[in-house]
């Protein structure tokens, strides 16, 4: 139910980039695009934003290559891993607290995925606690940043070698057709996933 406003944060943030880098009339597809959209997005939709945008997207990825690729448990990928976990524990910890001071006898709706978790704690159905939501907010940031960012990077890599599906995928962009662009950019997925 919530997809008709992550595309209109999705597209505010967008903007906001396009309209800061025009100047320059280029950009880094991750370090100014990828990274940057999903670290915004957990601020602006998950209510959880990072002390900085860049730490949140360094956290992410840490905790994200140890969870995922590092099978011969590499001290190189754990040690900085167990660092951003701590830190980031602490964190959101302060968010959900500060969330919930707020949020404290206010009839207020959440505006964000942190603060429904926090509105749920109250009601007796379900067993959620700050740890429950500690971890689904930490989940949900881990997951989204270093894969939206790798997932759009190879797909625009993989357009980029492709004149004719990026010049189509530009023309369906162009015309607001979503569902054509999509269709490519599903394609451009397919030719190069994220782990093959």
């Amino acid at each position: 139910g919530d997809m008709a406003r992550i595309r209109k944060l999705v597209d505010e943030i967008v903007g906001e980039i396009f309209t800061k880098l025009a100047p320059y009339g280029e950009l880094d597809v991750v370090r100014d695009l990828s990274n940057v959209v999903p670290a915004r997005l957990s601020d602006r939709y998950f209510g959880a934003p990072g002390p900085t945008e860049q730490q949140l997207i360094e956290w992410g990825r840490t905790q994200f290559r140890e969870l995922f690729y590092n099978l011969r448990n590499d001290p190189a990928i754990r040690t900085p891993a167990m660092t951003s976990s701590g830190e980031m524990r602490k964190h959101v910890d302060r968010l959900i607290s500060a969330r919930t001071a707020s949020l404290a006898g206010t009839g207020a709706p959440p505006e964000d995925v942190l603060g429904r978790m926090v509105k749920l704690k109250a009601d007796d159905r379900f067993a959620i606690d700050d740890v429950w939501i500690r971890t689904y907010i930490m989940g949900l940031i881990i997951g989204m940043l270093p894969l939206t960012s790798k997932a759009t990077a190879l797909a625009v890599n993989v357009m980029l070698d492709r004149q004719g599906m990026l010049s189509s995928a530009h023309e369906a962009a162009r015309a607001d057709n979503d569902d054509l662009l999509w269709r490519y950019i599903s394609e451009a997925m397919r030719i190069a996933p994220q782990s093959p």
